[in-house]
């Protein structure tokens, strides 16, 4: 029986970076805790050069990186694809290129799973393949292993609240620090809790 799992990682932004630096700084902790060995073998990234760079930061070979999806595809020993590449219809084609080849993927994508959740669902089930999307819920708090395993024997019809982590962070922030809206989310950009692209005209009223 194998005792390693391969990880490939699509997108080496702030989440790709930071997931690539706790395989690296993490890795014996994880495994006496798992009983397996978690070890990046591929990073696909379209800015080859700059992810070279920030890999070698993180304390991996810079070497894992390649910009052609056929070739991070076909890296021996891959298992498991984390995406964090974001946006839609790239991440979608990715993803499903992945479960099709029989690859389990990790996701915190909440755009994508709002629009293709059931389809990639699906494309799991039929490819004995997982999509496990835990990171995409409420900052990464496990609700949906509760939901799914814990409270599996209740009827559940509807969560209310805000379960989103960058909304929390951003709400709390302006409540207790009487900060505007703006800088806010600056400050939630640069921390890696909101995506660089995101934009709002909200204010504090």
């Amino acid at each position: 029986m194998r005792n390693e799992i391969g990880i490939g990682i699509m997108g080496l932004g702030t989440v790709g970076y930071g997931t690539a630096k706790i395989l690296k700084d993490n890795a014996d902790v994880l495994e006496v805790r798992t009983g397996i060995r978690l070890r990046l073998v591929r990073v696909l990234d379209k800015d080859e050069a700059g992810a070279k760079a920030r890999l070698a930061e993180s304390g991996h070979d810079p070497a894992l990186v390649t910009a052609d999806f056929d070739d991070f595809l076909a890296t021996e020993g891959l298992d498991i694809v984390v995406e964090v590449v974001g946006g839609i219809e790239a991440a979608r084609v990715l993803i499903g290129r992945s479960l099709r080849a029989g690859k389990s993927v990790v996701t915190a994508n909440k755009d994508l799973l709002a629009t293709h959740g059931k389809e990639l669902l699906d494309l799991a089930t039929d490819n004995d393949a997982e999509l496990r999307f835990e990171a995409s819920v409420a900052g990464g708090i496990p609700i949906i292993a509760a939901l799914k395993t814990g409270l599996i024997a209740n009827h559940i019809r509807s969560i209310m609240g805000i379960v989103n982590g960058t909304t929390n962070f951003i709400l709390t922030k302006m409540y207790l620090e009487n900060q505007d809206f703006q800088p806010t989310l600056k400050e939630a950009q640069e921390l890696g809790y909101a995506e660089a692209g995101s934009h709002c005209r909200c204010r504090r009223p």
